[in-house]
């Protein structure tokens, strides 16, 4: 991912090049040349889904030899146990289990390390990086959409590991990058779990518009 970003901003920046600088490089009969440069960099951006296709079939392949290798050990210690030595829902409970083991095992390591941070109430913080460098991971580890393996994440005195996903999720609110309205009135859009009167909803349109 950071080497397909790297090399898209690159075929970015030299488009905006050519066309800021159109009537220069027509002037000097220069557009083969920005052409064929133009080609090259998409190559070189090109070339990374290849490699991450290619990444990507060798992992799976390795994760289904490694599942079969596991499950067929679990159904094989099953079978060889006398008939009625456990439920059918513990041997269902068991298979499930070793795929799981197997998931656990190949999970990548932490992205976030190392890392300490204070943010007081009303600042404003810009979290920049290149990609792949955890800026995504942080606002996960926010929201638990991904449980932390250490450290402790507080907001407003609370350690949010050790509350309900519920209580912490109803708690914070984010912007996405891209606007999205849902099917119904904006009303349903502002409030879609209608926990709010039209008045305070009225009261927050309002500070919004000025």
């Amino acid at each position: 991912m950071r080497l397909n970003g790297t090399t898209k901003f690159m075929v970015v920046n030299h488009l905006v090049e050519s066309v800021a600088e159109a009537m220069t490089i027509r002037a000097f009969q220069e557009e083969d040349c920005f052409f064929d440069k133009n080609l090259n960099l998409v190559d070189t951006n090109a070339s990374q889904y290849f490699h991450n296709f290619a990444t990507t079939e060798w992992l799976i392949q390795r994760i289904e030899i490694l599942g079969a290798i596991v499950l067929a050990a679990v159904v094989l210690c099953i079978v060889m146990l006398p008939r009625g030595t456990f439920s059918s829902g513990f041997i269902g409970y068991a298979l499930t289990l070793s795929m799981a083991m197997v998931f656990s095992i190949l999970d990548t390591p932490p992205v976030l390390q190392g890392i300490s941070y204070t943010f007081e109430g009303g600042d404003k913080i810009d979290i920049v990086g290149r990609t792949g460098s955890g800026k995504t991971t942080l606002i996960g580890a926010l929201f638990r959409l991904v449980e932390p393996v250490g450290g402790n994440n507080i907001v407003d005195g609370v350690d949010i590991g050790f509350i309900g996903l519920h209580d912490l999720r109803s708690h914070l609110g984010i912007i996405p990058q891209d606007l999205t309205l849902f099917n119904g009135s904006v009303r349903f859009n502002l409030d879609p779990l209608c926990q709010d009167n039209d008045e305070k909803i009225w009261d927050v349109m309002t500070l919004l518009n000025t």
